[in-house]
């Protein structure tokens, strides 16, 4: 399956909430770069707990792949990640408000899995929305 292929996989999974084919587009040492700043280790343990506290905070999620960049190992996406905060959130209680926001994230592959993932977001950009 070509780099590009794993990718789409990734947000299909994710679509459909097959949160198993989601986490096997990912290997197993894959290094989750962009997790230190929400205090977690970059591995796929510390990639699991953001994700679960993600899902457990937001329902009927869709991610929507705007840009899709591909060459060779590497692959390069912006989304548009839509939902609704019916549970809790980086301390914030449910406000049932339905949100939207972008962001980018940045993938090298190998052997068919996931291997690195580096986002750029911008948090505020949620915060905002949950706090207005």
């Amino acid at each position: 399956m070509s780099s590009k292929a794993v990718v789409s996989q990734l947000v299909e999974a994710w679509n459909a909430d097959d949160m198993v084919r989601f986490y096997d587009c990912f290997a197993e040492q894959c290094v989750f770069h962009s997790l230190e700043d929400f205090g977690l280790p970059p591995t796929l343990a510390g990639y699991r707990q953001i994700i679960s506290a993600f899902v457990a905070g937001f329902s009927e999620r869709r991610m929507t792949l705007l840009e899709l960049v591909a060459q060779d190992e590497r692959v390069a996406v912006l989304v548009r990640e839509e939902g609704r905060h019916t549970g809790p959130w980086q301390g914030i209680a449910p406000t049932n408000k339905r949100v939207q926001f972008e962001e980018a994230a940045f993938y090298r592959l190998a052997h068919g899995k996931i291997v690195e993932w580096r986002l750029v977001a911008n948090p505020a950009q949620l915060l905002h929305q949950l706090h207005s």
